[in-house]
Formats: C-alpha cells, structure tokens, sequence
C-alpha cells in the first residue's frame, strides 16, 4: 500500500495513559474519513500491541499502555504498529 498522510506525536509531558488517548484522539480524527487502516512507528518496544521499554522509566506512566487497541477504539479500523527502527530498515529495504 501507499502512504497516505503522515503525522507525528510527541509523547504527552503528563505521562499519563489519559493525556496519550486524547493526543492520539487528536491526531487521528482528521484522518478518519479517508483513512482504511492505522500503522504506527513508535519508538520503544511494541509487544503484543502495546508500549514497552528495557528502562521502564523512559514511558513512565505509559509503560505497558495499550497502543493498538487504544488506536483501534478512536478509529474502528484495522491497526498495526511496530518499533520505529524496524520501519525504518523495511523502508529502507524496500527502496
């Protein structure tokens, strides 16, 4: 597939679960009407869909936070998401 829009989000100074949905809420509802499905890149470790870290103080309140199922909530669509270094060497394989 094709990349269609691409936006970026810092993570939340709060550091809390709530202050990330509402940021991701914020980011993603104006790519709803046109969007078919979610993929992120995220630094960190993403296991089983969520946000993990070797040094868990580096997400602080966000150790653990559930990313897709979060992303797919705000959306109702299909979402994917994988470490940023490993999107970046697929792009990179790919070009």
């Amino acid at each position: 597939g094709q990349i269609r829009d691409r936006r970026e989000l810092p993570t939340p100074a709060s550091q809390t679960p709530q202050a990330l949905r509402d940021a991701l809420s914020a980011l993603v509802s104006p790519l709803q009407a046109h969007a078919q499905r979610v993929a992120i890149a995220s630094t960190g470790i993403i296991r089983d869909g969520s946000l993990l870290a070797l040094n868990p103080h580096n997400l602080g309140g966000l150790l653990h936070f559930p990313l897709v199922k979060t992303l797919e909530q705000l959306t109702n669509l299909p979402t994917i998401a994988i470490n940023d270094a490993q999107a970046a060497a697929w792009a990179e394989y790919q070009a």
